[in-house]
């Protein structure tokens, strides 16, 4: 897959187009690993590739992120709302009032 990769991308990083510098391969995610598609990966050089690994842990930290507050936003509007709550014709005003509920905790 490297070789075939390398040379379907030209034998250049894809980020900088650098010439003649090693190549490796990054994994824009581990979700297909093993398994991984030609769009998971990409052709770097080895100081785009430290950049590129800093870019998909910050992209990781902000996705946890999300994900909690989507899961705090589910069991409060739950909560007060019921389980169907998402159904509803006003699922974006509960979530505002949950932001403004939010807003008020301390810690949050």
């Amino acid at each position: 897959m490297r070789v075939r990769l390398f040379k379907a991308r030209g034998y250049l990083c894809e980020r900088c187009k650098a010439p003649g510098c090693p190549l490796e391969l990054h994994h824009k995610t581990y979700t297909n690993l093993g398994y991984e598609r030609d769009e998971d990966l990409e052709v770097v050089c080895h100081d785009c590739h430290k950049e590129a690994d800093l870019e998909r842990e910050k992209l990781g930290r902000l996705n946890a992120v999300s994900a909690l507050y989507e899961a705090r936003l589910d069991g409060w509007a739950s909560k007060k709302y019921g389980e169907e709550w998402e159904q509803r014709d006003d699922a974006d005003y509960i979530a505002e009032k949950f932001d403004d509920w939010a807003d008020r905790q301390d810690g949050w």
